[in-house]
Order: C-alpha cells, then structure tokens, then sequence
C-alpha cells in the first residue's frame, strides 16, 4: 500500500483548520458569559498589550469584543477553504490572537522561573500559532498533485 504525501498533506492541514476554527470558535463564544470575562481579567489587565482596553470599556466590553474578533475569524477561516484572500485575514487574525495570548505567559502571570509556570495552558497558543502559520505557507505555495509525487509505502 503506498500513501501519497500531497493527500496527507491536504489532509492533515484540513485538521489544523478544523481544530483552529473549533478552538477559536468555542473560546470565542465563551467571551460572551461573565465566566469567561472574569477568568480573562487578570490576563487581560496585566497585559501591556491589552491593558489599555479596560481604560476605556468595562470588562464585558472588552471580553465580548474579544469573542467578536475570535469569531470573525472562525467564520473567515471557514471562507478560506475557498478564498485565498479570506484565508490569509484568517491567518494573520489567528496569528496575532495566538501571538498576543501567548505573550501573557509572560506578561500577565507571576511566578518563579525555576519552576513550571503555574498557567502552562497558555503554551498551547504556540502550538495554535504555528498551526496558523502553517495555513499561510500552504495557501502562498498552493499544494498541486505532482506527477512525480513521491510516495511512502508501509505495511
């Protein structure tokens, strides 16, 4: 049996868009509950990035702009299937959001650098962010079949 790369790298960049549009969907509909806005205010507010946004809206505001900018970019994920130019907003929208919520590891949490950081949830966003990127290399190189494509056999 031989496995041909360009499907497995078709699919397996169907996955990353579909784990970024449920990650960025689901969170973004989280930052409409005051559940959500009361676990990111501390993030948020200790964040030289995002500090300013509570100086000017309340709480709500802000987590709900959030979700709002979250889910556009769901929605702009889900176009780019089909548009190229839908698809890179989504990239860099997902990029930055991922980028700026991994800063927070950074920026928003106390704790001693000898040890494990206490909020290791937020390494994910990395990962997330890589994954985004990888949506924008393969849109700008455009996987074709090959005809000289090279396969893998197993079994």
């Amino acid at each position: 049996m031989t496995i041909d790369r360009n499907f497995m790298q078709t699919m397996g960049l169907h996955v990353i868009r579909a784990g970024l549009v449920l990650n960025l969907g689901w969170q973004g509909l989280g930052k409409f509950t005051a559940a959500e806005a009361t676990a990111i205010e501390p993030l948020i507010s200790g964040s030289p990035f995002m500090s300013w946004t509570l100086r000017l809206f309340d709480l709500r505001t802000v987590s709900s702009g959030i979700g709002v900018i979250e889910l556009l970019t769901t929605i702009a994920l889900i176009v780019g299937i089909w548009s190229r130019p839908a698809n890179d907003i989504a990239v860099a929208a997902a990029s930055l959001t991922f980028l700026g919520t991994f800063s927070f590891l950074f920026t928003s949490i106390d704790y001693d650098w000898g040890l494990l950081p206490p909020s290791g949830f937020l390494l994910k966003d990395l990962v997330l962010l890589g994954a985004s990127l990888a949506l924008l290399r393969t849109a700008r190189s455009a996987v074709r079949p090959d005809p000289n494509r090279e396969t893998v056999a197993s079994g």
